[in-house]
């Protein structure tokens, strides 16, 4: 599953050009469940709008739900189903909090995580510790987490929108945006 839902606007760190808000806990919200992380949250139910007629959310099934500790919100109207749409977003929530909040340092056995992993938000934490600890510098981000600057160029090219997220946050430090690997 591709993270297409941020979007570098949506990223705080962006704005400001400085690193985010630490949490202690955010490793511990990246690593529970839905249930775990919802109790954590509020939930607004609206109806979306938009194109798609009949086949569109008619009823209260689009979700936005808000952590409370960090005030970070995330929407989801993918689906007729509110409860889909919950789960949506709170997997949406957690790669933006990966991206949005610095926490507690992480360790990972492996660093080929699949997209669809439960994992992966942790993977992407670390990514973003590391390139804010390093100014974003690839290199040094790479070095750091003992593979080559390429590997970590085509880690990160797997996901679109982590990727424009990085490439956002390197122009606004002055730096050239990264090549899309071949």
């Amino acid at each position: 599953m591709k993270t297409e839902f941020l979007s570098p606007e949506q990223s705080h760190q962006e704005q400001n050009k400085k690193p985010p808000a630490y949490l202690a806990n955010r490793n511990q919200w990246l690593k529970s469940d839905d249930k775990e992380l919802f109790a954590h949250c509020a939930m607004e139910s609206f109806q979306a709008s938009g194109p798609g007629g009949q086949k569109r959310n008619r009823k209260l099934s689009a979700v936005r739900i808000i952590h409370k500790p960090s005030n970070i919100s995330v929407t989801s109207t993918e689906t007729r189903s509110q409860s889909n749409n919950r789960h949506i977003a709170l997997k949406k929530l957690k790669i933006k909090l990966a991206v949005e909040v610095r926490g507690p340092a992480i360790s990972l056995d492996r660093l080929k995580i699949s997209l669809s992993n439960s994992i992966y938000p942790l993977w992407i934490a670390l990514l973003f510790d590391k390139l804010w600890e390093f100014d974003f510098s690839i290199s040094k981000t790479a070095e750091s987490l003992g593979i080559s600057t390429s590997k970590l160029i085509k880690l990160i090219a797997r996901d679109s929108n982590i990727w424009k997220i990085i490439n956002y946050s390197r122009e606004n430090l002055g730096l050239n945006k990264l090549n899309y690997p071949k």
